[in-house]
């Protein structure tokens, strides 16, 4: 006897619970039947257009949440989700609209002002900025607090009051209350270099898979113009920016089931087989075929993998790997500026910061003595400042030749899901070089941070 049919707000409840744990596709194989016996349900028709943009179908997304709000146009949340499928879409006017009646549906709505301040840009005084200071006079809970400070911080950075915006901008990430393990983040490191060595990544990568040039990594600093590279990069039609994927990380956390010794990672690595190695290297690339399949390259702009490149060498006999490099005092302001919802537990601390961006620069340090693949550095401030001749470089690197519609990356229509959709929608520009400067009097703890970095 079959169990009993569970239902309509049962399976919804259900749907949410996968969704909630990275199992979107799962929640939607639930949702499309329920929407079909219940065509009037907007919380399943909505559900299902998260399900959609969670699994990157924004367009998709646009429909079912547009059809939800045709049945229930009053929900704040059903127009701020529309409002962010819209900015990954690139349609920033238009989410511009949803975001702010999502907040005047529901003026508390501490998120809402935090997604709409990443997705303009005010040159004059707005409603905004009462409202917003307001609402931050009230009793709010940690998360809308700290949503409710780094939208302000933005807002008066827009207006060119730093001296307003910074104390936003510390507000804000104490409240995010992230906890960061120095030591941890240490020893990560040295157990990296010391796996990885010149003779381990050698005969790996002699071994290793060829890819003819089609993968290629670009990897960084977050904040240090990933976002931009790949979208001049996916402007080329030879190329397929795939944005963040967590492929390379996952193969780090489940190499130990296919290797001998010690289970964790980066130990695994040594007793992981030529032939693992390359297996796991086929499920990339198959992958990478599946998204797509009519591409001479794909990107996978996951910053974090810059500690990964060791694994990426004995994966790849040819990666392409392109390191972008900033100014690590702007590197790690806009680090600060920027309330990253998952992981970057060390951004949102200035101590913490410089602690991280040294242990970057040391591993990146130690790929430079060890490697035995290219790596191609990509200046982010000679990016800004002559944008076609540092793309021609990386698209030499990826046996590419130079395409004209590189030279206007901004008009490319392809989804954008990171912190930078609103940049990569603009002209390339020139002011965020330099930029640390209008802070420099807050930026003490940073600058003794990073030590001798900053004259290295």
């Amino acid at each position: 006897m079959g169990g009993r049919r569970m239902s309509g707000s049962e399976l919804l409840k259900k749907a949410v619970e996968l969704h909630r744990s990275g199992r979107a596709e799962d929640a939607a194989k639930l949702l499309r039947p329920l929407i079909a016996a219940e065509p009037g349900n907007a919380e399943a028709v909505h559900m299902l257009g998260l399900c959609q943009a969670a699994l990157k179908d924004f367009a998709g997304a646009r429909k079912s949440i547009a059809r939800a709000l045709r049945m229930a146009p009053d929900v704040a949340a059903y127009h701020h989700n529309m409002a962010g499928v819209l900015s990954s879409l690139g349609r920033l006017f238009e989410a511009e609209g949803h975001f702010r009646e999502a907040i005047r549906l529901k003026p508390d709505y501490a998120e809402a002002f935090f997604n709409l301040s990443g997705n303009i840009r005010l040159h004059h005084p707005d409603p905004l900025l009462d409202q917003i200071e307001a609402l931050l006079d009230t009793d709010l809970d940690r998360r809308d607090r700290c949503f409710a400070h780094f939208a302000a911080g933005k807002f008066w950075n827009d207006l060119k009051d730093y001296e307003r915006a910074f104390p936003h901008y510390l507000m804000g990430n104490a409240a995010k209350g992230a906890v960061y393990d120095a030591g941890a983040v240490d020893a990560q490191c040295d157990a990296i270099m010391r796996v990885f060595d010149a003779g381990f990544l050698a005969e790996r990568n002699a071994a290793a898979l060829e890819t003819g040039g089609r993968a290629v990594f670009i990897v960084g600093m977050p904040r240090s113009g990933t976002s931009l590279t790949e979208q001049i990069l996916a402007s080329h039609p030879a190329v397929h920016g795939a944005g963040e994927l967590p492929d390379i990380n996952a193969i780090a956390g489940t190499l130990g089931k296919y290797a001998d010794g010690a289970p964790d990672y980066p130990d695994s690595a040594l007793g992981a087989a030529p032939r693992v190695f390359q297996g796991l290297a086929r499920q990339y690339l198959d992958m990478l075929a599946r998204r797509a399949p009519g591409s001479a390259c794909v990107t996978n702009k996951m910053p974090l993998d810059f500690r990964h490149l060791g694994l990426i060498a004995c994966l790849f006999r040819d990666p392409v790997i392109l390191h972008c490099a900033r100014d690590p005092m702007d590197t790690c302001l806009s680090c600060f500026f920027q309330n990253f919802r998952s992981g970057q537990e060390f951004s949102f601390d200035l101590k913490n910061l410089g602690h991280f961006y040294r242990a970057y620069r040391r591993i990146m340090a130690h790929w430079a003595r060890v490697l035995p693949v290219c790596v191609t550095e990509i200046r982010y401030e000679a990016l800004v400042e002559d944008t076609e001749t540092e793309a021609r470089r990386a698209l030499s690197a990826m046996g590419l030749d130079w395409h004209p519609d590189c030279a206007t990356a901004h008009r490319t229509e392809r989804s954008v899901a990171t912190a930078s959709r609103w940049q990569v929608r603009q002209p390339v520009y020139r002011s965020s070089a330099g930029r640390w400067r209008r802070y420099e009097a807050h930026l003490g703890p940073l600058r003794a941070a990073l030590g001798d970095v900053l004259t290295s």
